[in-house]
């Protein structure tokens, strides 16, 4: 990792959210292989049960979300705003408009764009993240998870803000998403 690289991902927070786990990970699996050891089981089979609890534990945090989620936003038109969160494979993107990042929407067309869910933290009951985006990000038509087709059309206004924090409670097939400045926003999944 680049220098530059690296100061961007502390910046980001994202090598906390690596090392502080891997740290902690690294204390339960020591702790279950001396129990294991102590309990009669060789380093390997200890070891063994460990990564089998530790995969049951990851599969569990993502497995039941997996699936798209869509807000139908209220004041459609003609054009699809609509916001959407796709989990797959342990990772979130979420589709949406640069209403998010933008003061308000002043006599031009709205932006829509695709981003990584940054610092995405999942209990059964909530989530939370941080969304990063930049210019070259926003496009002049919709940006779903159903559509496959290229959008090469940038978005010609630029948005004001970068970074955006969400929260929200799950329960069952429904997300609520909160964030400064905009209504609860209630993602169902499709």
């Amino acid at each position: 990792m680049t220098k530059s690289k690296y100061q961007s991902q502390v910046k980001r927070g994202k090598l906390g959210c690596i090392i502080i786990p891997t740290i902690v990970i690294g204390a339960i699996v020591s702790f279950y292989i001396i129990i294991g050891i102590m309990v009669g089981q060789g380093v390997s089979e200890a070891a063994k049960n460990i990564a089998t609890i530790l995969q049951e534990k990851k599969d569990k945090n993502f497995k039941f979300l997996e699936g798209t989620y869509e807000y139908v936003y209220e004041h459609n038109t003609d054009i699809n705003e609509n916001h959407y969160i796709k989990f797959k494979n342990d990772t979130g993107t979420y589709f949406g408009t640069s209403d998010d990042f933008d003061d308000a929407r002043e006599g031009y067309h709205i932006g829509f764009f695709r981003a990584n869910m940054d610092s995405l933290k999942i209990s059964r009951t909530n989530i939370s993240f941080s969304l990063y985006v930049n210019d070259s990000m926003f496009f002049d038509k919709p940006i779903t998870p159903f559509s496959v087709k290229n959008n090469k059309s940038n978005w010609t206004n630029g948005i004001q803000y970068n970074w955006r924090k969400y929260e929200g409670k799950i329960n069952g097939d429904t997300i609520e998403i909160v964030t400064d400045g905009f209504d609860k926003r209630k993602f169902i999944k499709k």
